[in-house]
């Protein structure tokens, strides 16, 4: 027997929403009413949806901003989602188009126009999704876990609007152009990273590039060094009312290099491990002629089997462990802080918090 789709509806009006749970379900759907205010996250990882169907108006929370946070979350990005409405302005369309709304149905409307629409959107997203399969089946054995993911996204997207480019709307040609170039961005960060490490690797080989490269022939001043990596993360992510910064100063005899390095990284991962409005803490002080630097944030968190992980990772590098989503940052600053003598120390709780610990000398 095939297993039923599943949609997901926001309706605050009860008749409304009886009507609507009854025609689909005797088109064979499987209906789940949620309020606006649920912990969305929560509900619709439990549930994993087909498809999402919303009113726009609603006293709890709009569907705009249920939207908008569906959409914060990569994991949900790509769920269908059309919304009700019983007068919609061009304002109101754009807006809803801006967040990534698939369709908009008018009030009122036939059982034969909700289906139609429900279906065309489905057989979109599984044309989509096939595609991407496709892509990610072809290369999966040739290329590294980092770098495979922005490619199939590349690959999967650019060909889509080629070949299907004659029944594409212009909103949907922007779209994907838009994660065309994300996923261009990223790959081209990861294989930055990719050439980063294995240069890193190569030190080991040669103890005077690896002491040219870990210290300076002066002293650099680390809290400096800090606020210029913050500098240039603030730009990509633009989170400056998430950051809170504690820093004392103190003098190292560490290269710029290898500190901006290690540095970078790791405040890069806390801002991509996290999402708008979680905390970011950076604090800084001397202890024990060290330097102790404490790096928290909110959000994503690492699991315990990926913690382990980690510990291997920072034993053996990379190379065992390209599926390993933290990968090529967490590694490059391992294998610094490894030279160093000073392995950095990682806490985290899944869908809590990480917090890394380090001690420059």
């Amino acid at each position: 027997m095939e297993e039923q789709l599943k949609i997901v509806l926001f309706e605050d009006n009860p008749e409304v929403s009886s009507n609507i749970q009854e025609i689909l379900e005797m088109n064979d759907f499987k209906v789940f009413l949620l309020e606006a205010d649920v912990n969305l996250k929560e509900e619709i990882s439990l549930i994993n949806p087909d498809l999402i169907i919303s009113d726009i108006m609603m006293p709890k929370k709009s569907g705009f901003e249920i939207l908008e946070e569906l959409r914060s979350y990569k994991e949900f990005f790509d769920i269908p989602f059309i919304f009700l409405t019983a007068k919609t302005t061009y304002d109101d369309l754009r807006k809803g188009m801006n967040f990534g709304a698939d369709d908009y149905i008018y009030k009122p409307f036939s059982s034969d126009d909700l289906i139609h629409s429900i279906k065309l959107r489905l057989e979109k997203a599984n044309h989509i999704k096939q595609k991407i399969d496709e892509f990610s089946n072809n290369i999966a054995i040739h290329v590294p876990h980092e770098m495979r993911t922005p490619l199939v996204s590349l690959l999967g997207y650019s060909s889509l609007i080629l070949d299907d480019y004659k029944s594409l709307s212009d909103e949907d040609v922007i779209s994907f152009t838009e994660r065309i170039n994300f996923s261009a961005k990223r790959l081209h960060r990861t294989i930055e990273k990719f050439i980063q490490y294995s240069n890193l690797v190569l030190l080991e080989l040669d103890k005077d590039d690896r002491n040219k490269f870990l210290f300076g022939n002066s002293t650099v001043e680390i809290s400096e060094v800090i606020k210029s990596c913050i500098e240039k993360i603030n730009h990509l992510y633009k989170r400056e009312d998430d950051l809170k910064i504690r820093l004392e100063t103190f003098s190292s005899k560490l290269s710029e290099l290898s500190l901006s390095t290690i540095l970078f990284e790791l405040i890069d991962n806390a801002f991509k491990f996290s999402k708008q409005g979680d905390k970011v803490i950076i604090e800084g002080k001397p202890e024990d002629n060290k330097y102790k630097i404490e790096i928290f944030n909110n959000g994503k968190g690492i699991s315990d089997k990926n913690l382990k992980k980690l510990e291997e990772l920072t034993k053996h590098g990379i190379q065992k462990y390209n599926r390993f989503e933290h990968g090529f940052g967490l590694a490059i600053v391992s294998k610094v802080t490894n030279y160093l003598g000073e392995p950095m120390k990682l806490e985290s709780e899944k869908d809590s918090f990480t917090k890394v610990t380090l001690r420059i000398p």
